[in-house]
């Protein structure tokens, strides 16, 4: 399985896993995680935020990598993304 942040998020994300089974691609807490300076994302009422992430989940034989580039590629053109 491959998470992959749309390109035009507000910030980039860092991505981390749990032994449990938790995947996440996340562009807050970036001072808990050592990441940069603390931050308070605010959005007022009224206001959109948007923040959109694409999942790709693969089933092939075993020894048979993904290619996570194609599929990363797929996934802006579905979305639209000129990055």
């Amino acid at each position: 399985m491959m998470l992959m942040p749309d390109p035009a998020n507000f910030r980039p994300s860092w991505f981390h896993a749990r032994d449990y089974g938790l995947i996440v691609a996340n562009p807050f807490g970036r001072k808990s995680m050592e990441k940069g300076e603390a931050d308070r994302t605010v959005v007022k009422k009224g206001q959109q935020f948007r923040y959109r992430n694409g999942v790709a989940i693969h089933s092939g034989p075993e020894g048979k990598p993904a290619d996570c580039g194609a599929m990363y590629r797929a996934y802006l053109e579905a979305i639209g993304s000129r990055r």
